[in-house]
């Protein structure tokens, strides 16, 4: 799953959030700023701050099925995406 948020404040609005969330690692993908946000250690929703108050979310492994890696998939996922951005406004 692939979405995009900006009403929210981006990552720092993220951050101001992180007591909500048992798993919140800050983090980098393809050197953009990024956050670690779940529920548990077994999934790996990614946060991607793409400006200052916009962000895209990726979770690599909705199904939820335990992985070696629960970050592997995610990352993938947002390393292409980003990869594929044009300049947003």
């Amino acid at each position: 799953m692939i979405a995009t948020d900006q009403a929210n404040g981006g990552l720092k609005g993220l951050h101001q959030l992180r007591d909500v969330f048992a798993v919140f690692e800050p983090g980098e993908v393809s050197g953009y700023s990024s956050v670690r946000a779940g529920a548990d250690d077994s999934l790996c929703p990614l946060y991607i701050g793409v400006s200052d108050d916009r962000m895209i979310s990726v979770d690599g492994n909705v199904a939820g099925h335990p992985l070696p890696d629960p970050c592997g998939p995610s990352r993938r996922m947002a390393e292409f995406v980003l990869s594929n951005l044009s300049d947003l406004p």
